[in-house]
Order: C-alpha cells, then sequence, then structure tokens
C-alpha cells in the first residue's frame, strides 16, 4: 500500500471514487449524467490543487486508489499573533468496501494529523455520519466544542 498526497494524474481516478462514495448503497434521483459529474469533479480536483485550498491524501494498492481523505484549508482573518493561520476540514472520506476493516483508513488518518501538524494548522475539524462517530473518536477527535449549524438545503 502506497499513501500520499494525490497530484493531477490522480484526479480522474479520485473522481470515479468521489462518485462510488455518494452513489453507494443509495438511489439517487435527479442525478447528474455521470461523465459530466466526473469531468466537473477532476476541475473541482486541479482547480484546488493551481488554488493550494484543497489537499486529497490517498492510499494505493497496485496504482489503485482505495481509500482517501480530502482536507480544506480554510484561512482564518489575521490575529496580532499570527497573519497566516489555517485550519482543515475533513470530508470525503472513503474507503473501498473490500478494503474497510483492515486499518487502512487508521493509517491513512494518521498521515493526515502527522501532516496537519506539519503544516502547523491549528485544528482539524469534521462533521461525521453517525457511523463514522467512533472512527474519529479513536483518531483523537472530540465534540467538546458548541458548533451550531443552520442547515439552508439538505443534500442527499
Amino acid at each position: 500500500m502506497e499513501y500520499r498526497i494525490a497530484g493531477t494524474e490522480d484526479f480522474m481516478q479520485l473522481s470515479q471514487m468521489r462518485w462510488d462514495f455518494k452513489t453507494e448503497n443509495k438511489e439517487i434521483s435527479n442525478s447528474i449524467n455521470k461523465d459530466i459529474f466526473l469531468e466537473e469533479c477532476y476541475k473541482f480536483f486541479k482547480s484546488g490543487l493551481a488554488e493550494r485550498n484543497w489537499t486529497h491524501w490517498i492510499v494505493l494498492d497496485n496504482n489503485i486508489i482505495v481509500s482517501h481523505i480530502s482536507i480544506n484549508h480554510i484561512r482564518k482573518i489575521p490575529k496580532p499573533n499570527r497573519i497566516i493561520d489555517e485550519y482543515g476540514y475533513v470530508t470525503n472520506v472513503y474507503t473501498r468496501p473490500s478494503y474497510r476493516g483492515k486499518g487502512i483508513g487508521s493509517k491513512l488518518m494518521d498521515n493526515v494529523k502527522a501532516w496537519a501538524t506539519e503544516k502547523d494548522l491549528e485544528i482539524l475539524i469534521v462533521w461525521p455520519s453517525r457511523e463514522a462517530v467512533e472512527f474519529y473518536e479513536r483518531k483523537g477527535f472530540k465534540s467538546d466544542n458548541d458548533i451550531m449549524e443552520l442547515f439552508i438545503r439538505s443534500d442527499d
């Protein structure tokens, strides 16, 4: 298994993984044409790399992406003691079903945490599904903050 940050050469495969992730075990009504989705997702990943506001960690098995985690870099307003500061929003966490339960996602998250420390991010945040809460707790995430939400629309 190879653990690394994705590059442009990985973005089409990562786009396919995003499709698989969002359609797994779901019937999607009014879905976008898959080819259009893949093209737009590829553009999104490429733009995020160019603008340096997204990092995508991947795990490869024989050059096939089997797991990934995306981190959106969110720049904070300057403070008197730190002009440039960021936190990371963890999203798009997915492991192919046949690779689950083997510690791959856990090791990938360890890589993300080490990278975030190296990048001096202030905090990593995530809004996990109910099923994923235990995973994040094992990786050191806590729900001590009083984050409030205002849902503007529902995405299924």
